[in-house]
């Protein structure tokens, strides 16, 4: 039950209340209060004042004016993306309800476009900007805030045709990006959590009454009846499916140290695929524009095109963030290798980098990248901690301790034994009460 519930939220990530409910950090273990970094999304450092530093992110925008040793929250809104316009002395922030606009530094935010809309990457050059929304649709949009353009991207098959190794087939299957576009595989993964702690309340019940019944302390016959009836609808026969994908693909997760090497030297070939990878159109991780050229990232690569209408694959390996510096594309790899195209534009590898940076910024002319783990500037220190965070720490076990991952093991072990007697005493007709 406590999988399938917390499960069922983080897959939702951009919903608002789960960064606006906080619990007190004096309530939590210090792992878990750890965990609430992962939420910064940002570090970004002025070009023109090294002192003045924004960190941003799911639970806000925050500005120090003292090199990070005191913040002030300035923005209560999911931050993804913060650009600054050096000439125009404006940055720009890409958030949960579309793009905001300050004109000094930070302090200050006022909405500028697509309002409502979830603006997950966000790129500027001279006077326009070009955004991904909700990872499906990107926007072209003036220094006034109009929307010149906007298109979802489509990728022609034949610059999609790509193996990928089984360990990415497996994040994505656990994740509800494995399937289908269009929402269905965050769908079917909501539908089979909620099974499943369903299953769960009418097995415990048919459990409970059957102990009634055997130690003749109440007649529950009727209630059984009905129990079983719900717990062995053909709904529920089919829903096994996805939960034993969801079981198998966690348990890999929970262990991937032990299974990365396997996972990733396994590649799956494009033919044998699901219907997802071979459209993408929901998988818009990164953006960027420079003149008259615009860059998408998404778990294939980096794709190029200069109308918005046809699109070529540029460079391979999932690009999570882009970000122009200097007239260099730096370019973070999730689960692929951080590269970098260069002014004459070649593309190279970025060694003794971390994986997965999330921003980028030029100190003394020297890149520094901006890791969670061990930043080189001090993040915002906060006295709470977001229900997300407590509910991932829930799932992940590390709420309760190191070796929890051995008892949702355990569970997921049981699980695969209740789905396989289940399905077969279903086939069996044998659930009937007589």
């Amino acid at each position: 039950m406590l999988l399938a519930v917390t499960g069922f939220f983080i897959n939702h990530d951009s919903w608002d209340f789960l960064y606006t409910v906080n619990a007190p950090n004096s309530l939590l273990p210090a792992r878990v209060i750890a965990e609430g970094n992962r939420l910064n999304e940002v570090f970004l450092i002025d070009k023109e004042e090294e002192n003045h530093v924004i960190s941003a992110g799911q639970r806000g925008i925050f500005v120090s004016n003292d090199k990070g040793k005191k913040y002030m929250k300035t923005l209560s809104l999911q931050c993804y993306s913060i650009r600054q316009d050096i000439a125009a002395s404006r940055y720009y922030a890409a958030t949960s309800d579309g793009i905001y606009l300050s004109k000094d530094k930070g302090n200050t935010w006022k909405s500028f476009a697509l309002r409502s809309k979830i603006v997950n990457a966000l790129s500027l050059h001279d006077d326009k900007l070009f955004a991904s929304i909700n990872k499906s649709v990107v926007a072209l949009i003036n220094n006034k805030g109009e929307v010149l353009l906007e298109t979802p991207v489509y990728i022609p098959e034949n610059q999609l045709n790509q193996n990928i190794s089984l360990s990415r087939f497996v994040r994505d299957l656990h994740y509800g990006r494995g399937l289908f576009d269009n929402g269905w595989s965050l769908l079917i993964n909501d539908v089979s959590a909620l099974f499943l702690f369903f299953l769960a309340i009418s097995g415990y019940l048919i459990w409970y009454f059957i102990r009634q019944i055997k130690y003749k302390k109440n007649n529950r016959s009727r209630q059984v009846k009905l129990c079983m009836k719900l717990h062995s609808s053909i709904i529920s026969l089919i829903i096994v499916i996805p939960l034993v994908l969801l079981t198998l693909t966690g348990i890999a997760l929970d262990h991937s140290d032990y299974f990365s090497s396997f996972l990733r030297s396994t590649s799956i070939s494009s033919s044998h695929l699901p219907p997802i990878y071979h459209s993408l159109r929901e998988d818009i991780w990164s953006v960027n524009i420079y003149k008259d050229v615009y860059r998408i990232g998404n778990r294939y690569g980096v794709y190029k095109s200069e109308d918005l209408a046809s699109w070529k694959l540029e460079n391979k390996g999932f690009a999570y963030r882009m970000k122009r510096l200097n007239n260099q594309l730096f370019v973070s790899g999730m689960g692929a290798p951080n590269r970098l195209y260069d002014k004459d534009g070649n593309w190279h590898m970025l060694r003794n980098t971390p994986h997965m940076f999330k921003d980028v910024n030029f100190v003394k002319s020297e890149p520094v990248y901006f890791n969670f783990r061990k930043p080189e500037i001090p993040l915002p220190e906060l006295q709470t901690t977001t229900l997300y965070t407590i509910l991932s720490a829930l799932h992940n076990g590390k709420f309760f301790a190191s070796w929890w991952t051995y008892v949702n093991d355990g569970a997921a072990f049981f699980l695969l034994m209740l789905f396989t007697s289940g399905t077969v005493r279903w086939f069996r007709k044998n659930c009937k009460i007589t």
